[in-house]
Order: structure tokens, then sequence, then C-alpha cells
């Protein structure tokens, strides 16, 4: 008995071992969004701006016009501040999907990417939000998925070519989430850098 309780012992603590060890790599995970459904996207959007193509998630239409005119949708988190350059919206369901720079607070300053998630993070305190990281189409992307009370916040944000920090947010409600995903996961898998 005492020899099957060491084995078994021995057993977990390797299993455990293999666990940490298989998390301790800082490298993010490569996947290939290689399921993307051509029906479920809009049309390409380049944005020359930002250095970066995508489409949006179909129905989803832009909602840009005077964008560029007014500081009114620029959205600041205390270290830097979100400056969208395209919305889209979806009358349908009333999802919304924003493209932008995280520009920081004094134009000599740089970002402390930590310090601007942690303070944006305050905006959904009451909710429940998980980070991880991801690579595709040659991009590092920081993921978040926030839910706080009936809506869900799908935020990536990633360096384009030239270092400048590029955010895109799905917000929707929690209750069309699974029928929204396929068209924002094949929207994700359109982001590239042009």
């Amino acid at each position: 008995m005492k020899f099957i309780i060491k084995n078994y012992t021995i057993y977990i603590l390797m299993v455990f071992l293999m666990f940490l060890l298989s998390n301790c790599s800082n490298k993010n995970k490569e996947i290939s969004i290689s399921n993307i459904d051509s029906t479920l996207i809009g049309k390409t959007v380049i944005e020359n701006q930002l250095g970066i193509k995508y489409n949006p998630p179909v129905e989803w239409l832009s909602e840009n016009k005077g964008l560029h005119k007014t500081s009114d949708r620029k959205i600041k988190y205390g270290v830097a501040t979100f400056a969208p350059v395209n919305f889209f919206y979806n009358a349908k369901d009333h999802s919304v999907m924003s493209v932008g720079e995280i520009v920081p607070k004094n134009s000599d300053s740089k970002i402390d990417l930590e310090k601007y998630i942690n303070h944006s993070k305050k905006n959904f305190e009451t909710g429940n939000i998980e980070r991880d990281k991801f690579r595709n189409n040659h991009i590092d992307f920081i993921r978040l998925r926030i839910k706080f009370g009936v809506w869900f916040t799908y935020r990536l944000i990633f360096k384009n070519k030239n270092g400048k920090y590029i955010q895109f947010d799905y917000f929707l409600k929690s209750k069309i989430k699974k029928t929204e995903m396929p068209s924002i996961v094949s929207s994700i898998g359109t982001i590239q850098p042009l």
C-alpha cells in the first residue's frame, strides 16, 4: 500500500511539474485563424494611418462620419488616450466595433501598456476580466475578454510595424455573444499589417 501511495505522489508531482513548465514560456501562442468564413465578414478596410487592414463582421456598418473632426470620441485612460479612427455599428443587435490608436498622454512620453490596461480595467471593476495573448498574421495580440452586466467586450491590443499601439473593441450584449462570435473570430483573423 505504501508503494502505491508513493508512486501516486510521484505521478502527481510529475504532472504538476509538467503543467508548470508548459506555462512558463513567455512566447505568445501562435495560432492561425484559418476558419475565416467570408460570409461572416464585410468588405476589407484599409487604415493607412494605422498601418493595418481588416474586415469588420458582416452587417456592422462604418459610422465614422466626422470622426476625425471631433475629440469627443477619444477615451482617456489616465496614462494614455484611445483615439478611434473608425466605428462599426450593427443596427440589428446594437453591437459596436471600434478601431484606433492608443496615444500617450504627452507627445514626448511613451506608453506604459500595463498601466494603460490596468487603468482601463477600472472602468469594469464590477465585471469579470480575462486576459491572454496570442499571435496571428505575424502580430502579437493581447486579448481582454470583459463581461460586465449584460454586456461583453472583446478587446485586442497590439503594436503595428511602426511601434504604435492599436486597439480593437468588439462591444455586444452577452446574450448574443455565442451567435456573434463566429463573425468576430473571422474578423479578427483578417487583421494584418499593410
